[in-house]
């Protein structure tokens, strides 16, 4: 195990006991940060021919109802109103498959479909984003998760707003990446990344967090997740494009996040063209606390983490990058490698202190979708 020590343990600690039990300071605290982070330009990209769908016709919508927080609003029935002559997909409902990955490739072979829509998070849109590709189709993102990143990046952050794009044909060029897994068995898994990928720290928290969020809430759990990634958290072996270090974090942005550093929290646009790569190795002392911070406050971190700390570290702008990492075992106890992209974490189990070899490939406006 790693040791971080103590001095600054007890100091995060304190601060989120602190800033748990202060009230109104932290909201009006909150508020500000808020405001600050969300004076950042909203992500652009460039045009792309997709087909008008009046109403909705040739469009194919699958949803993931278990994605997000629970709704009053059915997400089906919200968009059957505003496209009512799109076909609309559920898990298990009407004859249809139960796991979402069969239900896309259902959604495809529809005689006469001409776009692929999607309701769900970010991993949920990651997943059709790889089938739309393959089979060479549109995607129209309805948001349906806690957090939407990427359609909020295509300002496609409310159903009625991406039922507008469909029905006029509004489209934009996304840069998106592909990310190769290879075990070391030589078994390759492919997938479509559309906002980060990570390798480290992050994916660790995610892990912890989800073991106990049915106890302590996300945002509890989160907190407790994070305290433990600091106080115990072990760092990756990896080779980086042929660069072997102990690292913290291995963190990608789909095209250029900003700010720089270790807060890294939005895009200005979403056809750079680059990997925004940045590796948090273990000389840099603060970089597990800083990281965790961000994790769990989310945008409204990154001005925090600018107020006290101040530092802007290196980063560069690569169209591929080639990581090798050595297995180990994750908090579960289990061997292998354990990365997390779009709000999600992939398990790749593996033999301890084998190697697993991964790599991200920018995909120049690799994907079209609907948006304003």
């Amino acid at each position: 195990m790693a040791n971080f020590g103590l001095g600054w343990q007890e100091g995060l600690s304190s601060w989120v006991l602190v800033g748990a039990a202060s009230g109104c300071g932290v909201h009006a605290l909150w508020k500000a940060l808020d405001q600050d982070v969300l004076d950042l330009r909203q992500p652009v990209a460039s045009p792309a021919e997709v087909p008008a769908l009046p109403a909705g016709r040739g469009l194919v919508v699958v949803v993931n109802p278990h994605s997000g927080p629970s709704s009053e609003v059915d997400a089906a029935e919200q968009v059957g109103a505003l496209l009512p002559q799109a076909r609309i997909l559920v898990p298990g409902r009407d004859g249809a498959a139960e796991d979402i990955d069969a239900l896309l490739d259902e959604a495809v072979a529809w005689q006469g479909i001409k776009a692929l829509g999607i309701s769900g998070g970010d991993g949920t849109v990651s997943a059709a984003a790889g089938v739309a590709r393959a089979n060479g189709l549109p995607l129209a993102v309805f948001p349906g998760g806690t957090l939407n990143h990427f359609a909020k990046a295509i300002r496609a952050d409310t159903h009625q707003t991406a039922a507008r794009a469909v029905q006029a044909g509004s489209g934009r060029s996304i840069d998106v990446a592909d990310l190769w897994i290879e075990t070391p068995e030589g078994d390759v898994n492919t997938k479509t990344v559309l906002n980060t990928f990570s390798l480290g720290a992050y994916a660790d928290m995610v892990i912890i967090r989800d073991k106990m969020e049915e106890r302590f809430g996300k945002w509890g759990a989160g907190i407790l997740a994070a305290i433990q990634v600091v106080r115990g958290g072990v760092p990756a072996q990896i080779t980086a494009n042929g660069d072997r270090h102990e690292s913290w974090l291995t963190f990608v942005g789909i095209n250029t996040y900003v700010p720089a550093g270790l807060a890294p929290a939005t895009r200005r646009r979403l056809d750079t063209e680059n990997l925004d790569v940045r590796d948090y190795q273990t000389t840099q002392r603060l970089a597990p606390v800083r990281l965790v911070a961000r994790s769990v406050l989310g945008n409204r971190g990154t001005r925090a983490l600018q107020l006290f700390s101040g530092r802007s570290e290196p980063k560069e702008l690569l169209t591929t990058i080639d990581l090798t990492c050595t297995s180990g075992l994750n908090p579960k106890g289990e061997a292998g490698v354990d990365l997390a992209h779009d709000g999600e974490t992939v398990r790749v189990k593996a033999p301890e202190g084998s190697s697993v070899h991964i790599r991200l490939d920018m995909a120049r406006g690799g994907l079209a979708t609907y948006a304003p």
